[in-house]
């Protein structure tokens, strides 16, 4: 009997990235299985944001094939990868005067052509991502009228009205107080569980990154040094190798997911 085997939602295989002669990748292989959330962390440089990229096809590999969904991402035009993949960047900014929903609506843009215009269809996307993301009182106000956090809500809005099945969210909790932090990944946490959306992950705070995914992909120096669930990976060895951090890990009291305690 053969056993249907699941077609990765993303998959680098062998691709190198230099910046300026620089190689931040070389040779890396990675499968990113798809309805779960994996979280990229590593030290300051260690190629997580360069990794993101790659895979949503804002950097082009020098070498290797990045694969969505089983086809090679250069081959797929860009409105089709729009449909299917949706990216969030480091700290994005809106244009001047532009409302919630205004900003939000610009989600549907990869749906529509010039024989298929906004429609009743599209509002109603627009409208539930952003009750799902809690703005809907807000929809009407300047985005940049809103606090740290609610912005941030309005770019997951914008990625969630995208509809894409696959979510990639470069430290979407940079520059948030712990209290939007935990917000913001809650509703990541929540629209890959409704949804069954793919979500992957650039993010610092280990303890946090535990705590919110399924999968956690440690890279050194341009190289994934630990890949797996989080009690498995974040190790005191790891932390070590990868962080220099002298460290302890303890189950958190709330979870049980792991908890990195720094030694003196």
């Amino acid at each position: 009997m053969t056993t249907a085997t699941t077609v990765p939602a993303l998959e680098a295989r062998g691709i190198r990235v230099a910046y300026d002669g620089h190689v931040v990748l070389d040779g890396l292989d990675l499968s990113v299985e798809a309805g779960r959330v994996t979280t990229f962390v590593g030290a300051n440089g260690s190629g997580k944001s360069t990794l993101l990229k790659t895979l949503g096809r804002i950097l082009r590999p020098t070498a290797g094939t990045v694969l969505l969904e089983g086809a090679t991402i250069g081959s797929i035009g860009t409105k089709q990868v729009a449909r299917r993949l949706a990216i969030l960047p480091q700290s994005p900014s809106a244009p001047a005067g532009i409302s919630v929903r205004e900003l939000v609506m610009r989600g549907r843009n990869p749906h529509q052509t010039w024989a298929r215009p906004w429609s009743a269809e599209d509002a109603a996307v627009v409208g539930r991502a952003l009750a799902a993301t809690g703005l809907t009182e807000v929809a009407d106000r300047d985005v940049a009228a809103l606090s740290g956090g609610q912005r941030q809500r309005v770019w997951i809005a914008l990625v969630v009205a995208q509809e894409a099945g696959i979510l990639l969210l470069d430290e979407p909790t940079t520059f948030l107080d712990l209290t939007h932090q935990l917000s913001v990944l809650r509703l990541v946490r929540r629209i890959n569980r409704d949804s069954g959306s793919t979500v992957v992950m650039v993010l610092h705070d280990l303890s946090l990154a535990a705590r919110y995914s399924d999968r956690l992909v440690v890279l050194h120096r341009g190289a994934i040094v630990a890949d797996g669930a989080p009690e498995d990976v974040l190790t005191p060895d790891v932390l070590l190798g990868a962080f220099d951090l002298h460290a302890r890990v303890v189950p958190d009291p709330v979870t049980g997911t792991p908890l990195v305690v720094p030694e003196e």
